[in-house]
């Protein structure tokens, strides 16, 4: 399942983004992921993932270097 590629690559990655059309798993996905989309994913929350996940980026890359 994607949820099990997810612990395998957890360390490996720094992001992962669910798309799935089962939102039954998205409590789940969420403890292993950064963002789950429910298809059919119109672009406005693709656009909105993406931005959350830059920001968080950016964020992290700030702590990182005050850190120094």
């Amino acid at each position: 399942s994607g949820i099990d590629v997810a612990r395998m690559l957890r360390n490996k990655v720094k992001h992962i983004v669910f798309v799935t059309g089962y939102s039954e798993f998205a409590l789940e996905a969420f403890a292993h992921g950064d963002a789950y989309l429910v298809k059919p994913v119109d672009l406005d929350t693709l656009k909105r993932a993406i931005k959350h996940l830059l920001q968080k980026r950016e964020k992290s890359l700030h702590q990182t270097q005050s850190n120094l």
